[in-house]
């Protein structure tokens, strides 16, 4: 019969493992580097996996720990096993995830209370590094082509209402949400009644932003269907511009996330194009340098979740904290007296 001690080593090795096959599995085949959810996804898997390598630092033995290091990569090669080089990115993180080990072992052996915070400095940026050469290695591997690196319509909504508020003065006749159709609208209009000066009746040539056909013009009001073509065919004009100063097909139906989406896009298109070589290692190298500049809060996340499991488990009874007496060498001034002393008591 298993031993409770074994018992929660073998959750932990399953739990490991089943965040780590999720992580790769949902980078290979659904991760969208511009998708916020999917980002946060395999950062929060990261930060429980991390937490999970501190809390074993404390109550499972050098062999048990690693094995649940050697349960995570196991998920990682799981999924990229038949890349050759994938072999050496786990052999790579193996290491410094040792290495991370013997520092957390040490620090917990020289503390004479339990103590999560000092892991920070012991191990924990070693356990980040090993991480993100994780993600750099999946990154090389992962099906990188143009249409994967361009950005969704409403990727950047969110980020686009936050700064609504600073781009309506700076674009005139811009209001929250509108589209390329009807911003050029109000402003024709709105160049429509500066042209007329708010007077109905008989209209001058000349006097709209637009030519009318002077066949139209014969003393007589200007019926609305009439202006409302001139209209359109001033917004076609402009649209059409619009697009070849930027580059890109417009539609009229684009708000202004849509539009800078598309401008992204086709910059992608037209500069990265003659570079897709290179964009595996470019790649690569971008996600282990970004992963790795989040470790300050990532590694912080990390040990908060895992005092809260420490105390979670405690309070459950399922762990505690014991004490135990450790004797250790020291170096003194040798006298036999004290020694014999000491034997008679």
């Amino acid at each position: 019969m298993l031993s409770k001690h074994r018992i929660i080593h073998l959750v932990f090795i399953v739990a490991v493992f089943a965040f780590s096959l999720a992580i790769w599995i949902q980078f290979k085949n659904g991760l969208s580097l511009f998708a916020w959810r999917d980002v946060l996804l395999m950062l929060g898997l990261s930060i429980f996996s991390i937490a999970l390598f501190f809390f074993s630092a404390f109550v499972f033995s050098s062999k048990e720990i690693c094995a649940v290091f050697a349960a995570f990569l196991a998920g990682f090669l799981a999924v990229f096993a038949p890349e050759r080089e994938s072999w050496l990115g786990a052999f790579l993180a193996f290491l410094l995830l040792f290495y991370a080990q013997r520092r957390m072992a040490g620090s917990i052996q020289n503390r004479l209370k339990v103590s999560f915070y000092p892991l920070l400095l012991f191990g924990g940026s070693s356990m980040v590094t090993a991480m993100a050469i994780l993600f750099g290695f999946a990154s090389y591997f992962y099906p990188i082509n143009l249409e994967k690196l361009q950005l969704k319509g409403n990727s950047l909504d969110r980020l686009v209402s936050l700064a609504e508020p600073f781009i309506g003065p700076r674009i005139p006749g811009y209001q929250k949400g509108m589209t390329v159709d009807e911003l050029l609208k109000a402003n024709i209009n709105s160049s429509i009644e500066q042209s007329l000066g708010g007077i109905s009746g008989a209209i001058p040539a000349g006097s709209l932003p637009f030519a009318i056909p002077p066949q139209a013009l014969q003393g007589i009001k200007i019926s609305q269907a009439l202006i409302d073509k001139e209209i359109q065919n001033e917004l076609n004009k402009q649209k059409t511009e619009l697009g070849k100063k930027l580059g890109i097909e417009i539609t009229g139906k684009e708000n202004f996330s849509e539009l800078v989406s598309s401008l992204f896009n086709s910059y992608v298109n037209r500069y990265l194009s003659p570079y897709k070589e290179f964009l595996p290692l470019v790649v690569a190298v971008s996600v282990f340098l970004t992963f790795k500049s989040f470790g300050f809060f990532v590694n912080r996340f990390a040990l908060l979740i895992a005092w809260i499991l420490a105390q979670i488990l405690m309070a459950a009874n399922v762990i505690k904290k014991q004490t135990e007496t450790v004797d250790k060498e020291i170096l003194g001034v040798w006298d036999p007296n004290k020694i014999n002393l000491e034997a008679k008591k």
